[in-house]
């Protein structure tokens, strides 16, 4: 998996202090999407999973901060859905208190029947970004069409 970007300072994707992981690569391609230059799966670099989650749980986890979590953006995580699986899977070890949110273009639906593992996330910012819908106040996300769920493998709650 390539990533487009690691923000280790993050206060705008997610609630709290975060960890934002930008990861390359989507196959919705929203007109009017803000990281389109994400979409092409060789952009960035190549994540390493040894020193680049090294670094992100030791982030999170120092006592100095106050982190609230992981952010998993893109690109799509759902379009390298194998190597987001690992990084949640490393991160809920890793990082047991802390919480995790994922954005999608894809529609809770989707997820449930073909991601499910996202459903692990505390968040679930889902939908795609329609450009006719966008709307600059929204929190978290950019279209009025977009959602964001309640989650951490309980039962889904709308919260928007």
């Amino acid at each position: 998996m390539n990533i487009a970007d690691i923000k280790m300072l993050d206060t705008i994707n997610g609630d709290g202090l975060r960890v934002s992981v930008f990861v390359s690569g989507c196959t919705l391609h929203c007109k009017g999407c803000f990281n389109k230059i994400a979409w092409d799966f060789n952009y960035g670099r190549e994540f390493d999973f040894i020193e680049d989650e090294k670094k992100i749980f030791e982030r999170i986890n120092n006592p100095k901060f106050n982190y609230s979590g992981l952010s998993i953006l893109g690109g799509e995580p759902t379009d390298n859905y194998i190597d987001v699986v690992k990084l949640i899977y490393d991160y809920k070890k890793a990082c047991p208190n802390k919480d995790l949110w994922i954005w999608s273009g894809r529609e809770l639906e989707d997820i449930k029947a073909y991601f499910p593992i996202f459903l692990q996330a505390d968040y679930l910012v889902l939908g795609p970004f329609i450009e006719s819908q966008k709307n600059l106040n929204l929190r978290y996300r950019g279209s009025e069409n977009q959602h964001i769920y309640r989650s951490g493998n309980k039962e889904i709650e709308l919260v928007d």
